[in-house]
């Protein structure tokens, strides 16, 4: 069980509904709180308004390859963490791979474990827990 002070918001980007929806099962199952799923760019800046402290950002949305534009306004405008899921990692190029609140690329398919340890981490690092360790399956995008 979650505690309140453990407990994250999280904004969902991803335009494959059923992918969306199986996220955000996970991450209320994992006592979090999902502040909404966004399928384009446009609907993930108007979300991003609420201030999520993570995005889970897809690279390729319904208005095309829009996933690291959107993740960088997310972490530009809503200081947000941003981890990209996306069944190609190798798309995710500037402009996001230089911004320090992007914190990597973690390849679909994840699991319940994957989402976990992704949450922790994230939770860790806006806690400013410097010696926090990224998951396994995160890959940093710095170079």
């Amino acid at each position: 069980m979650t505690h309140a002070s453990d407990k994250i918001s999280v904004l969902i980007v991803e335009d494959e509904m059923m992918v969306a929806m199986h996220l955000a099962m996970m991450v209320r199952n994992l006592g979090h709180e999902v502040i909404g799923i966004a399928v384009d760019s446009k609907n993930a800046v108007l979300l991003a308004e609420k201030k999520p402290d993570l995005a889970l950002v897809d690279c390729n949305l319904r208005d095309g390859h829009t996933g690291p534009q959107v993740a960088r306004h997310i972490a530009d405008k809503a200081e947000s963490h941003v981890v990209f899921i996306t069944a190609d990692p190798q798309r995710v190029m500037e402009p996001a791979n230089d911004h320090p609140a992007i914190l990597g690329v973690a390849p679909k398919p994840v699991n319940d474990n994957d989402v976990a340890e992704l949450l922790g981490f994230a939770h860790a690092i806006r806690r400013s827990m410097a010696s926090a360790k990224p998951p396994a399956i995160l890959r940093s995008l710095r170079r």
